[in-house]
């Protein structure tokens, strides 16, 4: 795997900085759980990129470390698509 520039880790760890920040404001305001499953992608994406610009080699259980919180946003977003696609099937199947 090609290793990705420090400019665009720091415009990633930024990008998905404020993503966290704007889904926790709708989070407050709106008070539904899918912005708490956003804010918990974005915070975990924001925790990948800090670690990764931080302490880049560490390890643990033979995986770097910034793949655990990049495994765990995944988790999240497979989790809210499939919950927006059952949704989404309800309202579409007919009665």
């Amino acid at each position: 795997i090609a290793r990705m520039p420090q400019w665009l880790l720091w415009f990633l760890l930024v990008l998905f900085t404020v993503h966290f920040v704007a889904f926790a404001i709708l989070l407050v305001r709106r008070r539904k759980a899918k912005y708490v499953v956003l804010c918990g992608i974005f915070l975990f994406l924001v925790a990948s990129f800090a670690i990764r610009i931080l302490i880049p080699e560490r390890e643990f259980g033979g995986l770097r470390l910034y793949w655990y919180p990049r495994i765990a946003a995944w988790t999240l977003t497979f989790t809210l698509i499939v919950s927006f696609l059952k949704r989404r099937m309800r309202k579409v199947s007919p009665d």
